[in-house]
């Protein structure tokens, strides 16, 4: 999907602003949008998306951040760590929806204030806690440190 997603943007544009590939295509967007990536990764993403060389990446990459992938670690880090964070970040989404009607699930930041699904991912676990989490959530607890 990936590799043709310009093409399917371009078939998009013919087909009505409704349709399911439409919306597959913004909810794509949306989740490439959400995940944490490197700088480097989404340039890696958005050259992958154009159908650009693994070795050109590599090149254009290596100068620009100064580092020395080779054409196989491009496409190491497209497959082993764009891809699955993209899919990690959809799971989540698709965990926040499913305990929306549970208020009892989310927990509100005392830092940064934001309401935050109580899990892992977002929040330190710390036993002494009545819901066994943190009052901060991970970012502002890393930024705290």
């Amino acid at each position: 999907l990936f590799g043709q997603l310009n093409e399917l943007e371009e078939s998009v544009g013919a087909l009505p602003v409704n349709s399911n590939l439409g919306k597959l295509l913004e909810t794509l967007k949306y989740y490439i949008k959400m995940t944490d990536l490197t700088e480097a990764q989404h340039e890696i993403l958005d050259l992958k998306i154009d159908k650009i060389k693994n070795q050109d990446i590599a090149d254009y990459i290596n100068k620009k951040y100064d580092k020395s992938y080779t054409a196989n670690y491009i496409s190491t880090i497209f497959r082993q760590k764009i891809i699955p964070r993209i899919n990690e970040t959809a799971e989540f989404h698709a965990k926040v929806i499913e305990n929306l009607s549970f208020p009892e699930n989310f927990k509100k930041c005392v830092r940064c204030r934001k309401v935050l699904l109580i899990d892992s991912e977002k929040f330190v676990r710390k036993s002494r806690s009545k819901d066994g989490f943190s009052t901060r959530c991970k970012i502002c607890d890393r930024k705290d440190r």
